[in-house]
């Protein structure tokens, strides 16, 4: 049986016991929100500076840049992951690479660019004979449990295949 106290019901030092600790627990909170706020915008001022980057690998992936086009073949090493198949150990098995050949593009994006938590993957493909549609939506739906700690995955949903 578990043994509940109301704060209501203490008095003299017990109660200031209980008051000092409420208060110095809402400023350690209000530091924590500050801190993830900070932490969000930092990550989002970085995002935007890798997103060129990011364009001219997609660029370069899908040699739509062909001054950009590596001669050796090194393109294709970053689709395939062939140099550093460690790398990709239980990730990308050999049966899905005949599939990812058709990969053009991969992005994310947040549900909500300040609070950073929920997110998708979006997954562009060429036309292919393996399925429809040519553009894949999977999305992370993450919630903050109540004791505080780390976001966890509560549900994810992805776009039907046919």
């Amino acid at each position: 049986m578990a043994c509940s106290i109301s704060h209501s019901t203490l008095t003299g030092p017990r109660d200031l016991h209980v008051s000092t600790h409420k208060r110095v627990q809402k400023q350690h909170d209000e530091i924590e929100k500050q801190y993830r706020e900070e932490w969000n915008e930092l990550k989002t001022k970085y995002q935007k500076l890798k997103d060129p980057i990011y364009r001219k690998h997609y660029s370069v992936l899908t040699k739509k840049d062909e001054s950009t086009v590596p001669s050796d073949g090194s393109a294709q090493v970053l689709v395939d992951g062939s140099e550093e198949p460690h790398k990709r150990a239980g990730m990308i098995e050999r049966h899905d690479e005949p599939v990812l050949a058709y990969l053009e593009d991969i992005q994310s994006e947040w549900f909500d660019d300040k609070k950073q938590s929920s997110f998708r993957l979006i997954f562009k493909f060429s036309e292919n004979p393996y399925f429809e549609p040519s553009t894949i939506v999977k999305s992370y739906i993450l919630e903050q449990p109540d004791d505080g700690k780390d976001e966890v995955l509560s549900s994810t949903d992805c776009t039907e295949l046919v």
